[in-house]
């Protein structure tokens, strides 16, 4: 179905957009910003093919981690702002 597809899509695009957060404030090497987009993007797309729901899950799980990730770098920039 095309419409799992496009959702699988999106969750990828969310992975990446997440990383680039990250990466723009922290500044890591260009290797490990690399390893981190790409392979949470590559393990959801595969589980996507095995099965669905567990895909989904799995998604949703990494994308929960990074953000709290995210919101931890920018209560720390506020932080350091006041």
């Amino acid at each position: 179905m095309w419409q799992d597809k496009v959702i699988a899509l999106c969750q990828i695009g969310a992975i990446v957009a997440l990383q680039f957060i990250i990466w723009s404030d922290k500044k890591p090497s260009l290797l490990s910003s690399i390893m981190n987009t790409v392979f949470p993007s590559i393990v959801a797309y595969c589980m996507y093919t095995l099965h669905f729901y567990f895909a989904m899950t799995t998604a949703a799980l990494i994308g929960l981690s990074w953000g709290v990730i995210a919101a931890q770098i920018l209560l720390a920039r506020k932080s350091v702002q006041s």
